[in-house]
This record gives C-alpha cells, structure tokens and sequence, in this order.
C-alpha cells in the first residue's frame, strides 16, 4: 500500500473518531446514516489493506526476518492496546484458536490464557453486548453496566494473588522473557 493510501485511512479513521466523540442521544438517524456510510467507505478502504498485508507482508517479514528481529516491532505496535482491543482479537479469530495458534507460535506460556487473556476475551463478550443491548434501548451504556467477572472483592484477591503467584514463576522458569512480561503487564 502507498503511503498516499496510507494517509487517506489515516485521515479517514480521524474524522471517524470526531464523529463518533461528538455523538450525542439526541442526534438524528440522518446523522447516524452519514456515520454509518463515512464507516462503510473506510472499511472499503481498510480490508484490502488488511488482505494485503495477510497475504503479501506478513509472508515477506517472516521469511525474511526471525521472530527475533520482529518481535519488537510488533511488541512496540502492541503497546497501549485495551483489553476490549485484544478481547476483539480472540473473539475474531475464536479462543481456540488464539490459544493454540497464535500462542504456540509466539511462544506465549499456556498459563497467560488463564490469568490475562481468558480476561480479556471474557470482558470483551460479556461488554460489547451490554453497550449494543443500551445502544438499542436508547440509553447511555455507562448507565447499564453489569457485574463483568469480579463478584466480590475476595474474587479481586484470588485473581491478583494467582496473576503474582504466575508471574513469579514466569519470572523463574523463563528469565530471559522476563522483560516481555513486564511489557505485557504495563498495557491497559
């Protein structure tokens, strides 16, 4: 993709986040349409992007550079992503998935699906629907939250306790990774 092209889905997802920043419950299904068609058109834009690089980037990097020699660059593209973000990730491509694809190849320890990941997915399935559902009904989605996955503050204990107790033993048993972990552990 030209950088051209580039900065036209740069500029196009700019003015999408204005858009969507300035909504309001008031606003008129005509306004909604015109973000709804402004959304049609980047995505029009952004798959073959996306197809471009499933099929002709990824193949290059990787057979031209080692998972060493990427890594960090896809680790400094990683940071700051939110957990609804990665959430996404594993519900597209399907829990199963994720766990035995991606995380064998990028050699992510098993234990990450069940105190970071599993979260994530779950927060994500268990949220989205709650901010449609609220969408549909007209009202605000901070006003219909739903007790996402921590029932009561013992839970909040037992999860933090178990998240040290295996980033300890990452720590241990994979020293040299070590840094990556904390990497991890500094996202939202």
């Amino acid at each position: 993709m030209k950088e051209r092209d580039n900065k036209i889905l740069s500029d196009t997802l700019e003015r999408l986040k204005r858009m969507v920043e300035v909504l309001q419950p008031s606003d008129s299904i005509r306004d909604l349409a015109f973000l709804a068609k402004e959304w049609t058109a980047y995505e029009a834009m952004m798959l073959p992007q996306l197809k471009e690089e499933d099929e002709v980037g990824f193949p290059l990097m990787r057979a031209y550079f080692s998972p060493d020699e990427y890594k960090p660059i896809v680790q400094k593209s990683m940071k700051g992503v939110s957990k609804v973000a990665l959430g996404s990730v594993i519900n597209a491509m399907g829990p199963e998935a994720f766990r035995n694809g991606l995380m064998k190849q990028e050699k992510i320890p098993s234990f990450f699906w069940y105190i970071l990941f599993k979260g994530y997915y779950s927060y994500y399935v268990k949220v989205l629907p709650n901010n449609i559902d609220a969408l549909k009904e007209g009202i605000d989605p901070a006003t219909k939250k739903k007790n996402i996955w921590l029932n009561s503050s013992a839970d909040v204990i037992v999860i933090t306790l178990a998240f040290v107790l295996a980033a300890a033993a990452y720590v241990k048993y994979f020293p040299s990774s070590a840094s990556s972990l904390l990497k991890i552990l500094s996202r939202d």
